[in-house]
């Protein structure tokens, strides 16, 4: 019995192969892959700052503002910048994406990705009181 395990672990050592890369065909989907990931990054990392700050100042004032000394205005003060500047970088983000995906001729998943994010980041600082239950104006 192991003397047939012992061979079977030396035959799996030797039937690793690195796979064989295409002459042109695993490069440019790597490149594709890898911006998509990029950008889908980008926007993450951008729509979760504003998430976050909104979200500390949501519990700044919900837990600890009464209890130092302080009026509970820490979101609706923060929610006015924090949605212009997230809705702005949004609407590029958006348009960026849609000329990147109207120059590849429609193909381009990178493109498609940034405009879905723009979009998503557009909208999610704004609606996230909403959900927390604070009551602000925006206007």
């Amino acid at each position: 019995m192991e003397a047939g395990l012992a061979a079977l672990a030396t035959e799996g050592d030797k039937g690793l192969k690195p796979f064989k890369k295409g002459p042109q065909l695993r490069q440019p989907l790597t490149r594709v892959v890898s911006a998509t990931l990029h950008f889908r990054r980008l926007i993450g990392n951008l729509a979760a700052a504003a998430l976050v700050v909104l979200t500390a100042a949501f519990l700044w004032d919900r837990y600890l503002a009464e209890w130092v000394g302080y009026k509970p205005t820490a979101l609706c003060t923060l929610l006015g910048p924090v949605v212009n500047i997230a809705g702005s970088i949004g609407v590029l983000l958006t348009s960026l994406g849609v000329v990147i995906w109207a120059i590849s001729r429609f193909r381009s998943e990178s493109g498609v990705a940034l405009m879905v994010g723009g979009v998503l980041l557009f909208v999610a600082p704004a609606v996230l009181p909403h959900y927390l239950g604070a009551a602000c104006r925006l206007g």
